[in-house]
Formats: C-alpha cells, structure tokens, sequence
C-alpha cells in the first residue's frame, strides 16, 4: 500500500504509539483528505467509462476515438485521456 513501510523493517515504539493514538483518534490508520485539487470524481469515471464500452462494442474495430467519447460525455478531452489511461 501506499505510504507503508517496508515489511524487513521493524516498526519502532514511538511509530506505534502514534499508529495507536490516530486509531483511537479517527478510528482508522487511512490518511486525512488534504487541500487540493479534487480527484475526478468516480460518476464521471462511470459514466466516461460506459460510453467507451458502448461506443466500443458498436465500432468495427473495437475503439473508439476520445474527443467522441468527450463530446457524447460532456467531459473534457484531457479528462477522458486520463480516465482512459488508468
């Protein structure tokens, strides 16, 4: 997982007492949401990724091109290339 250390090395007192007092605190070890930019959120990715399926299995060679996929969907181009590569 992300942000975790590697098995070989022993975890120390002090980073388990501060694993502890986040559980009891948060009732998780997940990281805080930090400022920034927000992630796409993942009705775009369901939606983006649908019509790539639909428009998939309708075309002869089994693609279809982004900028389609952006104008059916409404989603920028840059957008749907990132969902599309992930």
């Amino acid at each position: 997982m992300k942000g975790m250390r590697d098995s070989r090395v022993p975890i120390t007192s002090s980073a388990l007492n501060k694993m502890k007092k986040k559980f009891e605190a948060t009732g998780s070890l997940a990281t805080r949401q930090r400022s920034g930019r927000p992630s796409t959120a993942t009705a775009v990715v369901t939606t983006v990724e649908q019509t790539v399926q639909s428009m998939s299995s309708v075309s002869a060679h089994g693609k279809c091109r982004t900028r389609e996929v952006s104008r059916q969907t409404g989603v920028s181009y840059p957008t749907n290339c990132n969902i599309t590569k992930n």
